[in-house]
């Protein structure tokens, strides 16, 4: 029984009931399909609704109840980021609902739909076939001009800088001269013998 301190009967209206627990979120296209367990375990004959809240981004929440823990949001846009949260209500004896403290928020994106993917899949697919076939025909056009590219691509010739000018402290080259190879010595043309003479 109740102890004497308590001080009368229990009255469920002045009870709070905790949040719902979520277990599971699955997410398709248009819709989030919600798993919730009630707060406490309910006795037979009890009647327990959700009181579901939901809403995209900053918009204003609608609302949602449902009598069993799985349910459906549906009409949702697909690829879309819905937050949501829940709360449980009991309709107790007189017939009043008695409403429990809202669940933490949740937030989940629903999925994207097949036509939607083929129509970012085949635009893709379009693109990587543009660039390829790019890249070949630049591929095709080196190879067939690649000794223009080659010539095009080299520096000008030209004379390096340290043999245009001679420094003064060098010594001074003698100019050849046009006479006749006989002339010279031939101490400096003559053939290098090696061994025995």
């Amino acid at each position: 029984g109740i102890p004497d301190w308590a001080g009368g009967t229990p009255n469920p209206t002045q009870s709070t009931l905790g949040p719902p627990r979520v277990n599971n979120v699955s997410a398709s296209p248009g819709s989030l399909l919600l798993s919730v367990s009630p707060p406490f375990a309910p006795e037979v004959g009890d009647i327990l609704q959700y009181l579901v809240s939901y809403w995209e981004n900053s918009t204003g929440a609608t609302k949602l109840s449902e009598s069993k823990t799985l349910f459906q949001i549906g009409n949702l846009k697909e690829s879309t980021l819905y937050c949501f949260r829940v709360q449980v209500q009991l309709r107790i004896y007189s017939g009043q609902l008695l409403e429990g403290l809202p669940s933490a928020p949740k937030c989940h994106r629903t999925a994207l739909s097949e036509a939607t993917r083929a129509g970012y899949i085949v635009p893709l697919f379009v693109l990587a076939l543009v660039v390829a076939n790019l890249a070949a025909a630049a591929l095709l056009f080196l190879w067939k001009h690649h000794q223009k590219i080659k010539y095009w691509a080299q520096p000008p010739l030209e004379i390096p800088s340290h043999f245009k000018e001679v420094p003064p402290n060098w010594p001074q080259l003698l100019p050849l001269s046009n006479s006749h190879p006989a002339q010279h010595s031939h101490s400096a043309l003559a053939p290098l013998h090696v061994g025995k003479l």
